[in-house]
C-alpha cells in the first residue's frame, strides 16, 4: 500500500479548505489529522457555494514516483455523527494519470485553476470511478474501494457539487484517509485475483459500482 502523506508526494493542489492544507503541513500537522478524533480534517474542503471550481471541489497529488497500483481506497469522514456529513466522501471521482507532463501548477492550497488546467491535459486522464453508497444510511469507519489497474504518477479526486443535494448536505469534499493499493507486475496478468487477495483484507468495505476498463500502458 502507498499511503497519500507529505512523505509519498511531491506536489498537492486543492481548490479549498476548511481547516489545513494539504501542502503546508509539516510531520507534526500531518500526525495530528491522522488522528481519529481529528481525521475529519484530512482532506476537507470548504463549502459549494463559494469556493467550487467549475462546480466541483478538486484534490490532486503528484507521488514521488510512478506507482503500479490496482485500487484506490478513499476513508469517510468518520467523527461527524450526521449521516449527511459523512456522504461528503461519497460521489467523488477518482482519476489517474501517468503523464511526464506538469499537469497542475500554481496556488496549492486555494486555486481556482484546476479545472482548466484538467482540461488542458484531459487525454492525459483516466477515470477509474466513483465512491458510491450503496445504502443511503452510511455508518462510521466507511472505507470506498475504486479498482483501477493503472500506473500511476498523478491521482485526482474531485467531487461534483453543482449537483443538489438534500438540505444538509454542505456539499464539501471530505476524507479522513487515501491510500493507494498496489499490484506486482505479475499480479496485474491476473488482475481479478489480485482484486480479490485485495478485498480479503478489508472488511465491511463498500466497493465501488462504478469500475472502468482497466487499459494498463508501458
Amino acid at each position: 500500500e502507498v499511503p497519500i502523506r507529505n512523505k509519498t508526494v511531491l506536489n498537492a493542489w486543492q481548490s479549498s479548505y476548511f481547516y489545513s492544507c494539504f501542502h503546508e503541513r509539516d510531520q507534526l500537522n500531518e500526525s495530528n489529522v491522522l488522528n481519529t478524533s481529528q481525521s475529519f480534517q484530512f482532506i476537507h474542503s470548504n463549502d459549494k457555494k463559494h469556493f467550487n471550481d467549475s462546480g466541483f471541489h478538486w484534490f490532486a497529488v503528484q507521488l514521488s514516483e510512478s506507482v503500479l497500483i490496482g485500487s484506490v481506497t478513499v476513508k469517510g469522514s468518520e467523527v461527524f455523527s450526521d449521516a449527511e456529513m459523512f456522504r461528503s466522501s461519497a460521489g467523488i471521482e477518482i482519476w489517474t494519470s501517468n503523464s511526464e507532463e506538469q499537469l497542475f501548477s500554481g496556488n496549492h492550497c486555494n486555486s481556482k485553476n484546476m479545472s482548466k488546467q484538467f482540461n488542458k491535459y484531459l487525454s492525459s486522464w483516466k477515470r477509474c470511478g466513483v465512491t458510491t453508497n450503496r445504502s443511503m444510511s452510511s455508518t462510521r469507519n466507511g472505507l470506498y474501494m475504486v479498482d483501477c489497474l493503472a500506473e500511476v504518477r498523478y491521482l485526482l479526486l474531485r467531487r461534483n457539487v453543482s449537483l443538489s443535494f438534500s438540505a444538509r448536505d454542505y456539499g464539501y469534499l471530505s476524507v479522513s484517509d487515501l491510500t493507494l493499493q498496489t499490484v506486482r507486475l505479475g499480479e496485474a496478468v491476473d488482475f481479478p485475483k489480485a482484486l480479490e487477495d485485495q478485498r480479503s483484507l478489508k472488511s465491511g468495505m463498500k466497493i465501488s459500482d462504478n469500475i472502468v476498463g482497466f487499459g494498463l500502458t508501458f
